[in-house]
């Protein structure tokens, strides 16, 4: 996820490693409030 840990992405947007990781796996998919929470903060990043 660029040059962001799990740890530091998952800190940004409010999950735990846990659910990153169950995101990167396959094993969890993320809801689709949490899908706008990601875009936007990669969007904010973009922008800055």
């Amino acid at each position: 996820m660029n040059s962001l840990s799990q740890e530091k992405f998952a800190e940004k947007i409010g999950v735990s490693c846990q659910t990153i990781s169950k995101w990167e796996t396959g094993n969890v998919v993320p809801d689709v409030g949490m899908l706008t929470r990601i875009a936007d903060f990669y969007i904010l990043r973009w922008i800055n």
